[in-house]
């Protein structure tokens, strides 16, 4: 359960954690590869930018919550979970989730230039090991509803609301991912072991270019895909 982890002050645009979304002890079959927590929903953009002011150039950082999320689950394709905690990886009985994100970037000033880019986030519960779980750039618009997941902390999807992105749907129940699980790139934007509770923090490259590329063409910013190992 990977839980978003707070960090440099937020100009404009911060949308807290909500508060009902918590992570508890999972049942055996519910419990994912690796549960990313979206209730205390430790979870942040963390990003840091110059931008052109009239008089001289600007180093700014900038921290950003979620503007929506979600889980999709490939044994149920009708299923979400937008109210519980995000899950990655795959349960007991071989079942994979993925995990949605995205976040408003109209907070960043026209013509900025993304210099470094990290998210983070914290893990509540976990199999045993390390696992990698990557961030993929999505090439769809997505939903969050109001679903809530059935089983321990949500392990189990619930059933998706108007608007919910599932393993079939976009937005349930009007449009459909060109491919069931989701339409990503297939490269990897950042990848991040996720072990042991604490927190997991993605960065690099990727990442840089993938918040450029939404900063430079809005109608493009889908957010990331988290997958761990299926």
């Amino acid at each position: 359960d990977l839980r978003r982890q707070g960090g440099w002050h937020d100009r404009a645009g911060d949308r807290a954690p909500r508060s009902a979304r918590r992570g508890i002890a999972q049942q055996p079959d519910d419990r994912a590869e690796r549960r990313i927590g979206a209730a205390d929903r430790a979870c942040a953009l963390l990003l840091a930018l110059s931008a052109m002011q009239p008089s001289a150039a600007v180093a700014e950082q900038l921290v950003l919550t979620p503007v929506k999320d979600n889980t999709i689950y490939s044994n149920a394709l009708n299923g979400s979970n937008a109210v519980g905690n995000i899950f990655v990886g795959l349960n007991d009985a071989g079942s994979v989730r993925r995990g949605l994100l995205a976040f408003d970037l109209s907070a960043l000033p026209p013509g900025a230039t993304i210099d470094a880019v990290s998210l983070q986030m914290g893990v509540d519960n976990s199999r045993p090991g390390v696992f990698a779980v990557t961030a993929h750039r999505l090439g769809m618009d997505w939903g969050e509803g109001t679903s809530t997941g059935s089983g321990g902390a949500g392990g189990q999807p619930g059933l998706a609301t108007n608007g919910d992105a599932t393993w079939r749907y976009t937005f349930f129940s009007t449009s459909t991912w060109s491919t069931n699980g989701g339409d990503f790139a297939a490269a990897v934007s950042a990848s991040a072991n996720a072990g042991a509770n604490g927190t997991v923090t993605w960065s690099g490259a990727g990442l840089v270019a993938d918040v450029q590329a939404w900063v430079d063409s809005p109608a493009s910013s889908f957010g990331w895909i988290l997958i761990g190992a299926e």
